[in-house]
């Protein structure tokens, strides 16, 4: 009965350990305007923190208020994402936007595609990302 009670307590405790990431407070809304080619916009986003460096990303497209989410990871000053929105809403094309943002500077670059070959991103172009504050 002993090693039983042990046991569930231990159970118990294991479960309560793994419950924090639920806890985590997400960090945004942070804004910033995505500029190359034919592309021209502005993105909110919100990062929750899911373990070590890592975040989950969710937000929407302030130009046509379509939803983005992803994931990214803090390297030093550096960070890392990649997320995934409505290209356009009406075609059904996907876009991807994939990055590195520097959390000193607030500016960084990457690239932009649409599964549309024929919207603003195409099969890949480059972009820039500006973190501005939000409206």
């Amino acid at each position: 009965m002993r090693v039983l009670l042990i046991a569930l307590v231990l159970a118990v405790a294991a479960l309560g350990l793994n419950t924090g990431s639920a806890l985590a407070q997400p960090i945004g809304p942070v804004c910033a305007n995505v500029v190359g080619g034919t592309i021209n916009e502005t993105v909110q986003v919100f990062a929750l923190p899911s373990g070590g460096a890592n975040f989950l990303i969710s937000g929407k497209n302030l130009n046509g208020s379509v939803p983005l989410s992803g994931s990214g990871f803090l390297s030093g000053t550096a960070f890392t994402f990649v997320a995934i929105g409505h290209g356009s809403i009406e075609a059904g094309s996907l876009r991807v936007f994939e990055g590195i943002v520097g959390t000193v500077t607030g500016s960084g670059s990457g690239r932009c595609f649409n599964t549309d070959s024929a919207s603003e991103c195409g099969t890949g172009t480059n972009v820039n990302y500006f973190v501005v504050p939000c409206p």
